[in-house]
Parts: structure tokens; sequence; C-alpha cells
């Protein structure tokens, strides 16, 4: 089933997430990357993108994924067993899990209800434009890129930065206090540029001067915070910007304070905890960690089953069946009225009408200007009525169907038969 369907439907991209069980006796010190991923994935507005694997009732399927910028949403997000992706795949409504619209980032987490094969689907069919996608999926929970609180003293997890602006953590701290840690983007095609300073050369380089920095990397994936001792007393800045970046970044951090070698050996204050997410250099107002998170995580994923609907798939055989259908129902039809009627989008439903006319499968003509199909039979009933009419024409029944029409016509009046939809030209 499943390799019949990556063979008929082109645009369906596909691929099979193979999860390992990895066992632990300790979290580790750096973040372990996803047991799947994926990055670059585009998709067009008739696209949709899934990964499939079996999994046993109680295990637990997360993830997270992120669109290339801010104004891209993905049109929908769920879970679903085998069963019900197969229901929605042909046009049914599948009970699903975890159903989110329109994000932009989402982390997700299901438990798995029964023991089968689970779909985790990124659809963006019905979506107002073309997206591009970076995704990750882990098995079991136990890969996702986060740092332990157990190990490091600052740690953050799925900080979400925009190629316009960055984050950062300060305190005050005394001299000698040491700096050690690793930061990580979720996904290997992104990175930031990372610098430790001071107060006075932060306030330099966020007004656009040249600061003098410590520790800089430029553009990394993952990277150690080499060991760092402050000089002076004062406010240190640790800066994760990606500015320099194509697309959006997702990262985490965890960051060692020993202040074991400080002048005075005190713990540092809870500063350090406050975090700024600036959206252009040169702003001055501070957005507080709080309403930073409520604009990370967006709305939380829920567990329990909602349902969702949709239309076959773009150059399906049930849609070539129904458009088919249709243009031999209807001899006179607009494409607006097909997609309306068929609940399939105008792009494709054009795409087969002209097919189908090429082939010879329907005899008839396409009007590129008014976007309409007339068949042969329907262009045949208008001529000879304006042949007979003069100026005015009584109409009393349909020259399709048969079925009456009243009215009285004057000569070009377009008709349309309320019984079989034939519409014609007086």
């Amino acid at each position: 089933m499943r390799g019949d369907l990556m063979e008929l439907k082109f645009i369906l991209l596909a691929a099979i997430l193979v999860l390992s069980v990895i066992s632990v006796s300790a979290e580790p010190a750096e973040a372990l990357p996803f047991d799947y991923e994926i990055t670059n994935q585009a998709l067009d507005t008739d696209e949709w993108y899934y990964v499939w694997d079996s999994f046993n009732i109680g295990d637990v399927i997360s993830g997270y994924f992120e669109t290339h910028s801010a104004i891209q949403g993905l049109y929908s997000f769920f879970i679903c067993d085998e069963t019900n992706y197969n229901v929605w795949d042909t046009g049914g409504t599948a009970d699903v899990y975890n159903l989110e619209s329109n994000m932009h980032t989402l982390a997700f987490s299901f438990t798995v209800t029964s023991t089968d094969t689970w779909y985790v689907v990124f659809s963006n069919y019905g979506g107002s434009q073309a997206i591009t996608l970076d995704l990750g999926i882990d098995g079991n929970d136990d890969n996702t890129p986060r740092y332990s609180s157990s190990i490091y003293e600052y740690t953050a997890y799925g900080e979400v930065i925009e190629n316009d602006e960055w984050f950062y953590a300060y305190g005050t701290y005394t001299a000698g206090t040491e700096f050690s840690g690793h930061f990580s983007t979720f996904f290997d095609t992104d990175g930031v540029t990372f610098f430790i300073c001071d107060e006075t050369n932060f306030d330099i380089w966020e007004s656009g001067g040249t600061a003098d920095v410590y520790g800089l990397k430029s553009d990394y994936h993952q990277a150690n915070i080499d060991s760092f001792t402050a000089p002076t007393t004062g406010v240190w800045y640790f800066v994760f910007s990606a500015l320099d970046e194509a697309d959006t970044v997702t990262i985490s951090v965890g960051i060692e304070i020993d202040t074991s070698g400080s002048t005075t050996g005190t713990e540092p204050p809870s500063e350090w905890l406050d975090m700024t997410n600036l959206s252009a250099i040169g702003a001055t107002a501070l957005i507080v960690v709080c309403v930073v998170c409520s604009k990370r995580k967006g709305r939380p994923s829920t567990q329990g089953p909602t349902y969702v609907t949709r239309p076959p798939a773009p150059g399906s055989g049930t849609n070539k069946e129904m458009v088919l259908g249709a243009l031999k129902a209807y001899p006179r039809v607009s494409m607006s009225e097909l997609e309306s009627i068929l609940h399939i989008p105008e792009n494709e439903v054009r795409r087969l009408t002209l097919m189908f006319i090429a082939s010879g499968e329907i005899q008839g003509t396409f009007n590129k200007g008014t976007d309409e199909f007339t068949s042969i039979h329907a262009s045949k009933v208008g001529s000879e009525l304006r042949r007979d009419a003069k100026d005015e024409l009584d109409i009393q029944r349909c020259p399709n169907c048969g079925a009456p029409i009243s009215g009285h016509f004057v000569v070009g009046d377009n008709v349309e038969c309320k019984s079989c939809g034939v519409k014609f030209n007086v």
C-alpha cells in the first residue's frame, strides 16, 4: 500500500522513519539530535509530507518543525494511524491527533494509543502559499535537543530566532567568575553567531558599532562555549544572533557558571534568567521572558481525537474521474464552478480539462477569456437557437434534457437549465 502511494502520487513526498531507542545512564553534556531530521523541504499548496513507522501502545512520538519565515504557516499538522491516514488520503473524514493549523513553529508530543503504523503528517494542501520546512522527529522522547539542568546552571530550550533577531542572557558577575557550555541549533542547516561581551560593548554592538567581544563563533550549528573568565566585575552578556542567517533558527543552550574563582564567591543573581528577544538593531524595548515564551511556543498540542477531511490528492485517479464526469454532466461550466462543486483546486481542474480536450476524451472548447469549458453539444444548441431567432425567443423546454424552461429571452441572453445544469446562449 505505501509503495503504491509513492508511485501513484508524484507530488506526495514521503519518507520512512527508522527509529531506534537509545539507552543512556545519564543525560549527556551536549544536546542529542532528533532521530529523524529533514531540512529545506519545499511544499507547494497541493503537497504534503509524511513520516511513518510502527509503534507500540505507550510509545511517545515527539518532535518539532519550523517554517523558514514567520510569514509562512504550515496549513495542517496531525498524527494518525494507518487506517485513518488512508481515509484522509482518499478524501474522507479521519480521526487524528494533535491537529494544528497555520503554524510557523511547533513542538509536539503524542503517546501512541494502539500498536499500529502511525503517520506524522505535514500538509500544505489547501494552503495560501508555498512554504519551506525543517522538521525533526524523536522516538520515546530521548533525543530531543535539550540540555540538562542538573549539568548546567542555565539552560534554554527551543528559542526561536528570526533572521532579523537575536536573543541574549545576561547577569552581574564578579571578576574571576568562569563560564563554559554548549549550544546547538535544532537543524544542521541553521547556525548562529555567538559571543560574550561586557555591557559597554553590547551597547556599541546593538547600536551598529564595532565591539570588543570574547569567544566569537560565526554561523555555527553547534559548538562548545569555550571556558571564559570574567576579567572585570560588571554585567556580562551572552549573545546568540541570527542576523546573518537566511531563515528562522531554533536553538538550545546550556551554560555552566563557576563562581569559585570570583573575588567574592557569591552566587549569580536572578537577573541571569532574564532574556530579551529583539527584532532589530537599535531596538530599545525589553521583552521579558514570559512574553517571549508565549510568542515562541504558540498553541499547545492536545491529546485526543479530532477530525480532519482532505479532498483527494491532485492528479489522483479519483480526481480525474470526478473532473471527467463533471465535464460530461455540465456541457458548459467554468473552472471556478468545478472547484466549488468538486472541492479540487482550480488550477488542477483546469489542467485536467485541457488534458481531456487534447486527448479527445471529451469534445469541446476551452475559452481562456472566460475560463470556461463548452462541449460541442452545448455549442451546437446555442448556434441553432440563434439561427432560429430574430430579436426575441420564447423557450419552453431545455434543448439538452427536455425539461420545461419558462421565460422570454432576448437574443444574446445566457440561459441555464435548472434541471440538468446545461448553459447555452440564446
